[in-house]
């Protein structure tokens, strides 16, 4: 083999792990984007189902105070430090949004919570307002979820 053939040969081996190197390097950042979407999105699953239970759970009066939920909700079950968590009346006065980001991902949620879809607004939802408060499990996540 010529020293020509030679210097070839190295430039084509060279140039193919070049390229075998940026394909492994694109495949294990897709990954890695796609293993934190993943975890981004199981951890606010969690904290949205147990908010929604936690919501439907408690009792309430037909006319709805976001912030006093609000703050009964961030009490009851404390927020992910990765999370954002808002609970604030309808423009149109139809009931309360209960929003929840994961900024570092993108993704959010958002429900409307009516005092009558929430079966708040019932006589005997009202006068079973102690016997549900008396009923609500402890404040772990776990135990909403």
């Amino acid at each position: 083999m010529t020293l020509a053939e030679l210097l070839v040969a190295g430039m084509i081996a060279s140039s193919s792990c070049c390229a075998s190197l940026q394909v492994f390097s694109q495949a294990a950042s897709a990954s890695h984007t796609a293993r934190t979407q993943r975890e981004a999105s199981e951890l606010m699953e969690l904290h949205w189902l147990a908010s929604r239970r936690w919501l439907m759970a408690v009792s309430s009066a037909c006319d709805l105070d976001a912030a006093g939920l609000e703050q009964s909700l961030a009490a009851e079950l404390p927020l992910s430090s990765q999370l954002q968590r808002r609970l604030h009346d309808d423009p149109e006065s139809m009931g309360v949004w209960l929003e929840l980001d994961h900024p570092s991902s993108g993704l959010q949620r958002r429900q409307l919570f009516t005092a009558a879809g929430s079966g708040w607004c019932d006589d005997a939802a009202q006068d079973s307002t102690a016997a549900k408060s008396a009923a609500l499990p402890a404040g772990s996540l776990e135990a909403w979820a």
